[in-house]
């Protein structure tokens, strides 16, 4: 009998199309059905000018301690609790309140990047640490984001399935906020209801500004991870260095890079006692025989950002390096040999935490620091562009054709056969226009 016929958690779950809501997209009904000793909800929400997760918890505080207790169930956790930043004090007395008589923990963190990466927020909690190459159910763990809990909630509870999620639209914008919208709808829209920008030539990112993607306004939409729309201006000095050629890349290494191993020294993997070596890939650019090691370890990289926007004082593309590096690999079916379960945490792990201000500061975006308060209202677009590949895995497989008549919440997009995926549900009542490049268009 499969672990999904055994727990309706997980069979609700699938259902209603749940994905890792932080970034990643991982079908959840999947990361569920592994057994674990520890379910950790991930409200650190630590990249600059996100504002979701912290009002969701607290806004949806009882939904999210439901959700956590759901995700036990199914994983059959001993322990569960949710971590936030300290500096969120309501929202932490309101998940306090929630979970009181419940054995659902509150665990505070420090407010610093990246605080919210699972193999950071794993060692805080617990004090385990997730070996190279590993994942948090390696050490008995599993992370979920806050957004994810609440739909676990409502999932099990309502039956209701992911057609719509909260995201924030910030930066260069004339009224920062954060709006429940529905999966598919338009940037334009989003941008819309902030006010649109307050600069005419502007770049816009899909997620936060350490790696978030960016995007082509014309085509972009609201996916089930989408956590932001940052809006910034061309020539921010923050643009700039994010957005060199990758042709460069390699030239830049070679004639400037001083081997000063700064970003070794910050980089988050590095301090957890990973053989994680920005400064060896950025070696390896110098020679034509280089060391494997300098080379294979870029495998380690969580592409976090640190070492080529605030570590490398010149600055170099240090990143684009290790994700450059990562892909020739992986091309060359390069196996990586960095496999050690027994690591030891870095003795200057607690000194190197960078705070999010000061980051800001370096980056130049403390200038767009708003509230962006969550809006009662959920936007309603009358058109969407609903991706079928929204989340990690296979496409979903369209169950309807153009000109069907759909109603909002119905499936319209199944799980392939044997593959990881995830369904997909219509957000609005309307009809199917188009189905072509894994995106469906359905309007009023």
């Amino acid at each position: 009998m499969s672990s999904l016929a055994r727990s309706p958690v997980v069979e609700s779950v699938r259902n209603a199309g749940i994905v890792g809501a932080g970034g990643a997209g991982f079908p959840s009904h999947v990361k569920l059905a592994s057994p674990v000793e520890w379910v950790i909800g991930n409200g650190a929400e630590c990249e600059p000018l996100l504002k979701i997760d912290q009002q969701v918890a607290r806004l949806f505080a009882r939904r999210l301690v439901r959700g956590i207790q759901l995700a036990a169930e199914a994983t059959g956790a001993t322990r569960a609790g949710v971590a936030i930043k300290y500096k969120h004090v309501e929202t932490i007395a309101a998940v306090r309140a929630a979970a009181s008589g419940t054995n659902v923990e509150v665990y505070e963190l420090d407010d610093y990047y990246p605080a919210g990466d699972e193999f950071n927020i794993v060692y805080e909690v617990t004090g385990r640490i997730i070996p190279e190459g590993g994942r948090p159910t390696n050490v008995g763990c599993l992370v979920n984001n806050i957004v994810t809990l609440v739909q676990i909630a409502e999932a099990v509870d309502d039956a209701r399935p992911v057609t719509a999620r909260a995201i924030t639209i910030g930066g260069a914008v004339a009224n920062p906020i954060t709006v429940e919208a529905p999966i598919g709808t338009p940037f334009e829209f989003c941008l819309a209801a902030a006010g649109g920008p307050t600069v005419a030539d502007y770049v816009a990112l899909d997620g936060g500004p350490m790696m978030g993607k960016f995007i082509d306004p014309a085509r972009a939409v609201v996916t089930k991870r989408t956590s932001s729309f940052l809006i910034f201006p061309r020539d921010h000095q923050y643009v700039f260095r994010r957005m060199k050629n990758p042709d460069e890349h390699q030239h830049i290494a070679r004639s400037s890079c001083d081997q000063c191993n700064l970003c070794t020294d910050f980089c988050p993997r590095y301090l957890l006692g990973h053989r994680c070596w920005p400064s060896k890939v950025m070696r390896s650019g110098l020679s034509r025989e280089p060391i494997p090691t300098d080379v294979l370890n870029a495998s380690l990289c969580c592409e976090c950002g640190i070492c080529s926007l605030f570590a490398c004082p010149i600055p170099l593309p240090v990143r684009e390096m290790m994700v450059q590096t990562r892909v020739a690999l992986k091309k060359h079916e390069v196996k990586s040999p960095f496999r050690n379960e027994d690591v030891t945490i870095n003795e200057f792990f607690q000194n190197r935490k960078i705070p999010v201000a000061s980051l800001m500061e370096r980056l130049g975006l403390h200038i767009y620091e708003h509230p962006a308060p969550m809006q009662g209202m959920p936007l309603k677009p009358g058109r969407i562009r609903l991706p079928l590949d929204g989340h990690a895995g296979s496409p979903a497989v369209p169950v309807k054709k153009a000109g069907d008549a759909v109603s909002a919440g119905e499936v319209v997009a199944e799980i392939p056969e044997g593959a990881l995926g995830a369904r997909c549900h219509s957000p609005i009542n309307g009809h199917i226009q188009t189905i072509a490049d894994n995106v469906m268009e359905i309007s009023l």
